[in-house]
């Protein structure tokens, strides 16, 4: 499986797949524990924020409430996802209505360390549709959109999207580099500070979201982010 090269491996026979969940915050541990318990497994874990916007004009003149949520990803191999996909939708209550998302989508190609530890292809039970019936409720043919914009912007391009039928992005924190570190003093004309907005939506709708978010966004403008959409393979 895997092709040693100096201090890195590859591997590239299409048996690994990554799986990214939304978490509400009160489940998130029960989920990362049971997902991780085995020896040698692992996820990477950050914070991110669900949107909930107030479009009456005086509850506007109130603290947006952001509800916490927690992100986790993982490269597993294939022959495990179904397990890992059952796992985060019990445990995480994702048949709740607004509880969050799961995804998952093949790993075309993968570089690591020499030292990185590989996850134990039994670290989960194997299992079927019949034993976990929430499999069954898995979409297939859905896109995950992210755009990158300023703080600023972000409840445009949340509005934006759900007005073209999408769910409301969840939303986390990065920072910009590049040109602006070689602004000099102008460099505070600019922030560094961006959002993330990510959106699971269908196929069939994901042109339509992807436009209205980009023109609320303009996008076609200099410096004002950029956007992308990947394909997933199944998801919630």
């Amino acid at each position: 499986r895997y092709n040693s090269g100096g201090s890195m491996k590859s591997h590239t026979d299409n048996n690994l797949s990554s799986l990214t969940a939304i978490l509400p915050q009160q489940y998130a541990n029960t989920v990362i524990e049971s997902l991780i318990e085995a020896p040698g497994t692992s996820a990477l874990v950050w914070n991110a924020r669900g949107t909930l916007l107030q479009d009456v004009w005086y509850k506007q003149m109130l603290p947006t409430i952001s509800p916490g949520k927690v992100m986790l990803q993982m490269l597993i191999p294939s022959a495990q996802l179904d397990a890992a996909l059952a796992i985060v939708i019990e445990k995480g209550k994702l048949h709740l209505q607004g509880a969050g998302a799961v995804f998952a989508s093949p790993c075309e190609d993968f570089w690591a360390g020499s030292g990185f530890h590989d996850w134990p292809v039994n670290a989960l039970p194997d299992l079927s549709s019949a034993d976990h019936p929430c499999l069954l409720d898995l979409k297939r043919d859905l896109c995950l959109i992210h755009c990158v914009v300023e703080s600023d912007q972000t409840r445009a391009v949340s509005k934006a999207a759900i007005d073209a039928g999408a769910h409301g992005p969840v939303v986390f924190y990065g920072e910009g580099r590049g040109l602006r570190d070689h602004l000099g003093w102008l460099r505070i004309t600019k922030q560094n500070g961006k959002e993330i907005l990510t959106v699971l939506v269908e196929e069939a709708a994901s042109k339509d979201v992807f436009s209205a978010m980009a023109s609320a966004a303009d996008i076609h403008l200099p410096g004002r982010g950029y956007m992308f959409m990947l394909p997933q393979e199944r998801g919630m």
